[in-house]
């Protein structure tokens, strides 16, 4: 486990690796997005194993419902992780529902407003304006806006 325990940034990580496990496979563009959460949020490069352990019931959650509910209170950089897990998940081609499942559950646990996941939106599509790849990023934006409207 990481010098920091019981962080913020494990819990949000275990709470995707969860909902990554709820089918028992774990795909390498979930793999990707977990990654992602843990370098952004700063966590040790051991914690996606150890937070597989703790969902699996291998290892003790470091966490109690007081952990919890500090856990989930808005703090600075939090859009920014999501929207570069947003990102992550418009790498390829196609957004899957276990990909889908982990999005809902950082926007839960993140408390995202759809006013503040619309301007995402729009910083990814600015975004794909200045690549040379900007079309396929932006139908593919589309079409995950479309299979899941923020709600």
């Amino acid at each position: 486990m990481d010098s920091k325990g019981g962080s913020r940034g494990l819990y949000i990580l275990m709470r995707t690796v969860q909902v990554a496990l709820a089918d028992d496979i774990v795909t390498d563009d979930e793999s990707a997005m977990l990654k992602v959460i843990e370098s952004v949020m700063g966590l040790d490069s051991g914690s996606v194993q150890d937070c597989f352990a703790i969902a699996r019931g291998d290892m003790m959650s470091p966490f109690n419902d007081t952990d919890v509910e500090e856990h989930t209170n808005r703090k600075l950089g939090d859009l920014a992780m999501y929207q570069n897990v947003l990102i992550t998940a418009l790498d390829d081609e196609v957004i899957t529902d276990d990909e889908m499942a982990m999005l809902d559950v950082l926007r839960r646990v993140l408390r995202l407003q759809s006013d503040e996941h619309a301007l995402m939106v729009e910083q990814i599509r600015l975004l794909a304006s200045r690549s040379n790849t900007s079309e396929r990023l932006t139908e593919r934006m589309e079409r995950y806006l479309v299979r899941h409207p923020f709600s």
